[in-house]
């Protein structure tokens, strides 16, 4: 265990190294440094598995303060919501923001952006969480988005959903919709399109967005803009076909393949599962992925094997086969620039 903390209270630790230990571990536990190291982190803390109590507290304490003032609120604009509940889920997603799972709804779009900016700026995340639950409200520096009187009177959908994901998603979701109500987020009120994404990469992350479409051609050169906006400290979606990231079996059609590592709340990222073969490409496209960069090679040919890594459904796909096939998956690109 490394790092040492000047300032200590009467349990022999700073304020901020006690907001840092509040924002990732239950605070009604005895706190163990070992014990919060095995738990595992997503973007991993330096070190391996060991802990820097100054990495730790720089990084940590101050979402954990926000998350105090979460956890002190009173009573809350949402009928089927518990904030005690969203204190627990916001403290997984501080640790590891990979662990949000969409399923059953088709909110893909929202849990891409959502996943962007729990990593980026938790701070925000936290403090919105809190506004939302008190007054139903998400004020950004462009503008407010508002959780409308019936989607806070709606329970949250059985499955894999979460409170405080359904909380964020629905209600950015539901404000973008014209015509369908987010009711249980699957269907055509799900659907996000790229205007959306950019909307929310501007209003939520704070970054310059810009879209690059390749329906019919410029694959490639989308893919780069992608890489290029992660080389740049940015963000970057894709709009691709679901398939890519589905199991194929012995369908061949195109030569991409799939391996997979499971986000699980406080436990470490799994390790990549077995090699699967992509199901055939299809038409149209119907899922945002969060693209984590790591192309390889990083200047590649349409005809080049490639590598690359994506985040969907609570879980991280490193990618790899051919160009070309890759782009057949592919129809745009939503980054988000400093």
């Amino acid at each position: 265990m490394g790092g040492t903390v000047a300032k200590r209270g009467r349990w022999g630790m700073s304020g901020s190294l006690r907001d840092a230990i509040f924002a990732i571990d239950d605070p009604t536990v005895p706190w163990s440094a070992r014990t919060s190291a095995a738990a595992g982190f997503w973007p991993p803390l330096k070190g391996g598995p060991t802990i820097s109590l100054r990495e730790m507290t720089r990084r940590f304490a101050p979402s954990g303060a926000a998350l105090r003032n979460l956890a002190d609120g009173g009573a809350d604009v949402w009928g089927h919501i518990d904030r005690s509940a969203v204190v627990r889920q916001v403290r997984d997603r501080l640790r590891d923001p990979g662990v949000m799972s969409q399923k059953p709804t088709d909110l893909c779009g929202p849990f891409s952006m959502v996943v962007e900016l729990a990593r980026r700026r938790p701070v925000e995340y936290v403090n919105w969480a809190n506004e939302l639950l008190t007054a139903g409200t998400l004020a950004t520096p462009s503008r407010t988005i508002e959780a409308e009187d019936d989607l806070r009177e709606r329970p949250v959908p059985q499955g894999q959903l979460t409170d405080v994901d359904w909380l964020f998603t629905a209600t950015i979701r539901d404000d973008e919709n014209v015509f369908e109500d987010v009711d249980d987020g699957e269907g055509l009120e799900g659907m996000t399109l790229w205007g959306a994404m950019q909307g929310w990469t501007d209003d939520l992350l704070g970054l310059r967005p810009a879209w690059e479409s390749c329906f019919h051609s410029g694959e490639l050169d989308a893919l780069m803009a992608a890489q290029a906006a992660i080389d740049a400290g940015g963000v970057a979606f894709l709009l691709i076909d679901a398939n890519l990231l589905k199991d194929g079996g012995d369908d061949d059609e195109e030569d991409m393949y799939w391996q997979a590592a499971a986000h699980t709340p406080h436990q470490p990222v799994g390790g990549l599962g077995s090699r699967k073969h992509s199901e055939d490409d299809a038409f149209p496209p119907d899922h945002w992925v969060v693209y984590l960069g790591e192309l390889n090679p990083r200047n590649p040919s349409e005809d080049d094997q490639v590598t690359l890594k994506l985040w969907s459904w609570g879980r991280e796909y490193v990618v790899s086969g051919n160009c070309d096939s890759f782009g057949e998956y592919l129809y745009g690109v939503v980054t988000g620039t400093p």
